[in-house]
């Protein structure tokens, strides 16, 4: 099981080309693993469903604890690794009860058609009237080109493989604090345990004695 959860970390930093052609929300499978460029933190590797106390978190920092401390966020400034080519500016991990659930790449540039030729497209989830507009004018992929409408400024690209979902989130001409190019990899079921523990804890400050 854990190879299968940490085969998604790993698969999403691949730029080959792929020779299969797209669907607007379907593709066949990949046949091939990508491969990942990485220094010497060892940031490249941290499967999900890890305990905290296995991972090597060196220069990591705590950025905020929720519910009890059973929701933690720990951030990774200039982690050194590379997705496609394009340097990873920060990386923030997600712990639920000290185990790994998620964590999101903050990318410094768009590297969705690279993403596309290694990974092949799953599903186009549209975050804006143009970006819906292409879909269901089944304009969103150019199969010749092999590339996204440039157009588009405002999507996410989803794969899902076994117990792990794979994201990349694109939010050009939008104001966000996050920042405009996003990758995460998360544990199936990751956001609704989060909003179970949200639940839990909003009932409990509401049953307390005042």
């Amino acid at each position: 099981m854990m190879r299968g959860i940490l085969l998604a970390l790993i698969m999403i930093m691949g730029c080959q080309a792929r020779k299969e052609t797209y669907e607007n929300e379907a593709s066949k499978p990949v046949s091939k693993e990508p491969s990942l460029s990485y220094q010497e933190e060892g940031y490249d590797s941290l499967p999900l469903a890890s305990n905290f106390t296995d991972l090597p978190l060196a220069g990591a920092r705590n950025i905020g604890e929720f519910f009890d401390h059973r929701l933690v966020f720990y951030k990774v400034n200039r982690p050194g690794i590379n997705i496609c080519g394009s340097k990873v500016n920060a990386l923030v991990l997600y712990f639920i009860d000290s185990t790994l659930v998620r964590l999101r790449y903050e990318v410094d540039r768009n590297v969705s058609n690279q993403l596309l030729d290694s990974l092949g497209l799953s599903r186009f989830k549209p975050l804006d009237s143009l970006s819906k507009h292409l879909l269901g004018k089944r304009k969103v992929y150019n199969k010749i080109k092999r590339q996204l409408d440039s157009r588009l400024s405002n999507y996410e690209l989803v794969w899902r493989k076994g117990n792990a979902v794979t994201r990349f989130r694109v939010t050009n001409g939008t104001v966000d604090s996050l920042g405009h190019f996003l990758f995460y990899t998360e544990m199936k079921g990751y956001k609704r345990k989060a909003r179970e523990l949200e639940t839990h804890y909003n009932y409990l400050e509401a049953t307390l004695p005042g």
